[in-house]
């Protein structure tokens, strides 16, 4: 680094003698020229690092630079979701704005479901809407939501379950279980 630019980025403390006119436009062109020299390498690197970012010593001071800092973020809380009442249904029929389902008191301990109910498509979130047809499987929780400010909500979700494909490995193994286990029984 040049002698201009160690002056220019360790300056002296020049408040307490007054500069001539000559030597402030030699200054300011000094600085000018280390400015755009800067630029310009700043240009001819973004190709390789397009997140530098130029800073110039009057935007940061040395203790900026020398001083870390080694805080830690504290742990964000989460939102909690305290169950009131919950189903597990399933699908019977799709119609063009709703869905009715046979429903299933989970909080209750049924096993047989009890209750049949409706429920508008626009409940549903956008990624389970696909899951939308008859046979399809779903829960439905009805309970407050607590977000991390404290704030409490009344919540009703409908999630659809997302079970794995079966593969036609999987089919064939179910079939052959199938055969031997009927042939295992007597029939008579």
């Amino acid at each position: 680094m040049s002698d201009t630019a160690s002056q220019l980025y360790s300056p002296e403390d020049t408040s307490s003698r007054p500069l001539d006119r000559s030597q402030l436009i030699k200054q300011y062109l000094e600085e000018r020229d280390i400015r755009r020299e800067v630029e310009k390498r700043f240009r001819e690197s973004q190709d390789m690092n397009p997140s530098f970012e130029v800073v110039t010593s009057k935007q940061v001071s040395n203790r900026d630079i020398l001083t870390p800092n080694f805080n830690i973020a504290p742990e964000k809380k989460r939102a909690v979701f305290q169950v009131l009442q919950e189903w597990e249904g399933h699908v019977i029929e799709v119609c063009d704005d709703h869905f009715s389902a046979e429903l299933v008191d989970i909080t209750a301990d049924e096993s047989v479901a009890m209750e049949e109910a409706d429920f508008s498509i626009d409940e549903v979130s956008g990624s389970d809407t696909p899951l939308v047809k008859p046979g399809g499987v779903f829960r439905w929780s009805i309970g407050y939501l607590r977000s991390p400010g404290g704030t409490k909500k009344r919540v009703s979700q409908i999630v659809f379950r997302r079970l794995p494909l079966w593969t036609k490995k999987d089919l064939q193994q179910a079939e052959s279980l199938a055969v031997k286990i009927s042939g295992s029984i007597n029939w008579e």
